[in-house]
């Protein structure tokens, strides 16, 4: 029996569809050996769901895939073998191993044929039908535009600054006084 169903088991529950479920792989190594877990994509009902995890011990290494397994029942899962990677650079392929996992149902016990889906509800009947709520959500924001474009255009030039801007200009002020008569 694989690792991860006897953990389970030992626990005294069985993982339910879709539950995450962690395969687990001891391969021994010598001590100046790598592992690296092999491209793998198990066939349906079993879905990887990401990288396998390498945890290096001293003697060897446990290699961990995360899967969730997606119809209930007992099914046997081949696992691939990790790549070893030897010091002299040789690769070594380990054979793969089939482990067994069980699952239960997320439906409750009985006859399969009792549970039915229950029918879709009517649809909701329109009662009202009002023009107010359109016009209102359409004639609003319009006035609220045209309100701002007329006091973005109804802003001109400040007189004041005008004026203050025409009296610092020396060219201005000279022009002035020629158009006063002044020489």
């Amino acid at each position: 029996m694989p690792v991860a169903a006897f953990v389970l088991q030992l626990a005294g529950a069985l993982p339910t569809v879709g539950d995450t479920v962690w395969l687990e792989r001891w391969t021994r190594l010598a001590p100046e050996a790598r592992v690296t877990a092999p491209a793998w994509a198990p066939a349906l009902p079993v879905l990887r769901l990401g990288a396998p995890r390498v945890e290096r011990r001293a003697d060897g290494a446990w290699l961990r895939w995360p899967v969730a397994v997606m119809a209930a029942g007992t099914h046997v899962v081949p696992v691939p073998g990790p790549l070893v990677l030897r010091a002299d650079g040789g690769v070594d392929t380990v054979a793969a191993s089939a482990q067994v996992v069980s699952v239960a149902s997320v439906l409750p016990p009985g006859p399969r044929d009792a549970i039915t889906p229950a029918p879709p509800p009517p649809p909701l009947p329109l009662t009202e039908r009002r023009v107010a709520p359109v016009l209102a959500g359409t004639l609003v924001p319009l006035a609220l535009v045209a309100a701002a474009a007329r006091r973005w255009r109804r802003r001109g030039r400040d007189a004041a600054a005008e004026a203050a801007r025409a009296a610092d200009d020396p060219i201005a002020s000279a022009e002035r006084w020629i158009a006063l008569g002044e020489p």
